[in-house]
C-alpha cells in the first residue's frame, strides 16, 4: 500500500491509520493485503467527500473493474501493467 505524501503501509490496518494521519490526495492499494481485502479498505477510504483517489492493483487479476469501481476506486490495473498507466488521469 502506497500513500502519497511519502507514506507507506503493509497492512489494511496500518494503511487506514496512515491515510487518517497523512490525509493524502492519492493511494495506490493492493487488492490483497495480509490482514484483509484491499477492496474493503478502498470502500472505507473513499466514503468521505474529500477522500483520496484510490488506484487498486492486483498481481493476479483477483478483482474486476466493475467491483473496484463499486468500492470507490478511480482505477484498477494488474501490477504488470502499472507502468502503462497515466497516473495523472486517475488522480485527476
Amino acid at each position: 500500500l502506497w500513500v502519497s505524501r511519502r507514506g507507506t503501509a503493509d497492512t489494511a490496518a496500518s494503511g487506514l491509520e496512515a491515510v487518517a494521519r497523512l490525509k493524502p490526495d492519492a493511494v495506490l492499494l493492493d487488492v490483497r493485503l495480509p490482514d484483509g481485502s484491499g477492496l474493503d479498505l478502498c470502500e472505507l477510504l473513499t466514503r468521505e467527500e474529500d477522500a483520496p483517489a484510490v488506484l487498486l492493483v492486483s498481481s493476479d487479476g483477483a478483482a474486476d473493474w466493475a467491483l473496484a469501481k463499486a468500492r470507490g476506486a478511480r482505477g484498477y490495473v494488474a501490477k504488470v501493467d502499472l507502468w502503462k498507466i497515466d497516473l495523472g488521469e486517475i488522480w485527476g
